[in-house]
């Protein structure tokens, strides 16, 4: 779903690359680390000396010649540490990173991953970029299989031989070396793009990275699969649609780690098939990402737009904000049925040569938000190999960039994060549980708003509200130092908040007033 305006990239700035090693980089789970500085005599005395009070206190490295240690401290043990006579300095071992800037000449105008209201994706390749164990297949117009800056980014059916007129996978279907089309009731093994939607689409998933070329995409590490269901006019149908997702399904189950299908398309019509199609998509195990609209401010909670609108806890419907990190004019939102936003108003990406005239091109849509949420979902599922989509979801819902203008605009109320999703994501892979209670005069407290926010580090934000007996949960809570904090109007509480160090499943209670 996009809004085409035409607009020839015009001088292009350079950077220079630097070496790229990506890092698993995540917060700290036992509290923040600290590189301790002693005062006199041998780190080995020291240490033995400087910890022997608290057992619960470990070294986990030595620095002989700075003479200090590295450990992890709470911050009742920071203070008691700094307290000591031979104790010179206290320092946190601040994280580092390789400071990758791609070379890619347009990186610079593509505001949806760097700029204010973007999402943070330079930070988040620190951490992944997506991996080709971890594929995205594109369900669109097709790709330019020519485009320069899409090279290394296309997926390629090892299980066939190229124009032999076998299927020699066995899945149906004859030559399907790069993909498929399904945008006719013939359809064939060439799934071109003859539109430019699903190019410019394609790139912003996935676009080459550091190639001295155009663009680069959210996950430009990972392969995309081109699955053509719309036309050359960008018009289809709905068996179209069940078609190109059955075949998704088809190389799920023949193999392929496909992780992510991004749907940028749409009809205001509910469908059975559609339904079912998605159902299938789902349940082995893929991540449906859908574009919500542009109907121009339409409310998807009153008058749905599917696949966005699809009943289908594995399906993330996406809002367009714009430079200003508003909704964008054109977007259809839906406070409970839209879920995320991400930028879609003058995104640049590939385009066909053939088609264009350029090979890049600025267009707006709910259309080019969708594939940013694509990628980052992409970047998380790398980033926690063992991540199932209803983790990656609440991943990319928990860590959003919070913006007032949104709050009643989208189920999170906030533009996606890039960043933040990757490195929860790589912390999700220890996942626990804090439960707890609500009471006033021994008895359970109903309908007190519980919040759940990450202490340290990058945003993580969850609430859930106390049920009639006062009691709430909260599952698959990545590792981390978390703040819980009741209210309910007419309420005070004997403490504001309480902070938990998740190492382990956790219970906290609060008394109100």
């Amino acid at each position: 779903m996009c809004l085409s305006r035409a607009k020839i990239v015009g001088g292009v700035l350079c950077t220079v690359a630097s070496i790229f090693a990506a890092s698993q980089l995540s917060y700290a789970a036992d509290g923040e680390r600290y590189i301790v500085r002693f005062k006199t005599e041998g780190i080995s005395t020291l240490s033995s000396k400087a910890f022997a009070a608290s057992k619960s206190v470990r070294a986990e490295r030595v620095l002989p010649l700075d003479n200090s240690i590295v450990v992890s401290l709470t911050a009742e043990e920071r203070a008691a540490m700094a307290a000591r006579d031979d104790v010179e300095s206290i320092e946190v071992d601040q994280r580092i990173r390789a400071f990758f800037e791609p070379n890619d000449t347009s990186f610079p105008l593509q505001h949806g991953l760097t700029g204010t209201f973007g999402v943070a994706a330079p930070a988040a390749w620190d951490i992944s970029a997506g991996s080709v164990s971890k594929l995205v297949a594109v369900v669109d117009s097709g790709v330019d299989f020519l485009h320069e800056d899409l090279q290394g980014s296309l997926w390629s059916n090892s299980g066939e031989i190229a124009s032999n007129g076998i299927d020699d996978d066995g899945n149906g279907y004859i030559d399907d070396i790069r993909g498929y089309d399904f945008g006719s009731d013939t359809g064939d093994s060439d799934p071109t793009d003859e539109n430019g939607h699903g190019t410019h689409v394609s790139g912003i998933v996935a676009a080459t990275g550091n190639n001295a070329l155009g663009v680069i995409g959210v996950a430009w590490q990972t392969k995309l699969i081109p699955v053509k269901c719309l036309d050359d006019s960008g018009n289809g149908y709905l068996s179209y649609l069940v078609n190109a997702l059955d075949y998704v399904s088809r190389l799920k189950d023949q193999g392929y780690p496909i992780a992510v299908v991004n749907m940028s398309l749409g009809t205001d019509e509910r469908s059975e098939a559609l339904n079912r199609a998605v159902e299938r998509v789902a349940s082995r195990g893929i991540l449906l990402v859908a574009a919500a609209g542009n109907n121009y401010g339409r409310n998807n909670d009153e008058t749905p737009s599917f696949p966005a609108n699809t009943d289908n806890p594995n399906v993330i419907a996406v809002a367009a904000s714009n430079s200003s990190g508003s909704l964008a004019s054109f977007s259809n939102y839906g406070p409970t049925t839209v879920d995320v936003t991400a930028p879609g108003a003058g995104i640049l990406s590939t385009v066909p040569v053939g088609i264009k005239g350029v090979p890049y091109d600025y267009i707006d849509g709910t259309s080019m938000a969708a594939p940013h949420v694509s990628g980052i979902a992409a970047i998380v599922a790398a980033a926690n190999p063992a991540a199932k989509p209803d983790l990656i979801k609440a991943i990319i819902l928990a860590t959003v960039t919070p913006r007032s203008s949104l709050s009643k605009k989208t189920v999170s109320g906030g533009i996606v994060n890039a960043h933040a999703a990757a490195a929860v994501g790589v912390a999700s892979q220890s996942l626990y549980k804090i439960t707890g209670t609500v009471k006033r005069r021994q008895r359970g407290v109903s309908k007190v708003a519980i919040v759940l926010k990450l202490s340290t580090g990058v945003s993580y934000r969850r609430t859930t509200t106390t049920s009639s007996t006062g009691r709430f949960s909260f599952s698959n809570v990545p590792g981390g130092t978390y703040t819980v904090t009741p209210s309910r109007a007419g309420l005070r509480f004997s403490v504001k908040s309480r902070r938990v160090a998740l190492t382990a499943n956790k219970q906290v209670s609060f008394t109100a007033r």
